[in-house]
């Protein structure tokens, strides 16, 4: 399997994925620890 672009992996659109929904959830934490 062959790759031009880093975008086109699977675990890379995955791990982008899960980045977007953890700064979402954690986005309005009240805790000082997950803001900084």
């Amino acid at each position: 399997m062959k790759f031009n672009r880093f975008e086109e992996i699977m675990a890379w659109q995955k791990a982008k994925d899960l980045t977007v929904r953890v700064y979402s959830l954690f986005k309005e934490s009240k805790d000082f620890e997950f803001k900084n």
